[in-house]
């Protein structure tokens, strides 16, 4: 279809804004996820805004359904990150104490070559 075979719903899409039917949700068979996902995606389709879990809310609601499994790779990957992260701030600190000890042994060194 192209676009101006679409311009002829423009009224009826509308029309269904202004006064919407019940609201359309996906069908969702029960062996697609497990019965606690699926739960959990059906409250997040309640109709008023006030009943539907927020982002932190799900994220618990994620955590203790995977209680005892693997992590999701995005999961995984922050923790990578947090782990690199703090081992190269480590690494940067020693050698940073490094350079400053090399700093003063040359110090020391041009104190003793040269007149100041």
């Amino acid at each position: 279809m192209t676009f101006a075979s679409l311009s002829f719903l423009t009224p009826e899409i509308i029309a269904r804004l202004k006064k919407p039917p019940p609201m359309i949700r996906p069908s969702v068979s029960k062996g697609a996820a497990p019965p606690d996902a699926i739960n959990i995606m059906k409250q997040c389709w309640a109709e008023l805004p006030e009943m539907r879990p927020d982002f932190n809310q799900i994220n618990d609601l994620f955590k203790k359904l995977n209680q005892g499994r693997r992590q999701n790779i995005v999961d995984t990957m922050f923790h990578m990150l947090e782990k690199y992260s703090s081992n190269l701030e480590e690494l940067i600190k020693d050698r940073t104490e490094q350079l400053d000890l090399e700093k003063k042994k040359t110090e020391q060194l041009l104190n003793r070559m040269l007149p100041r």
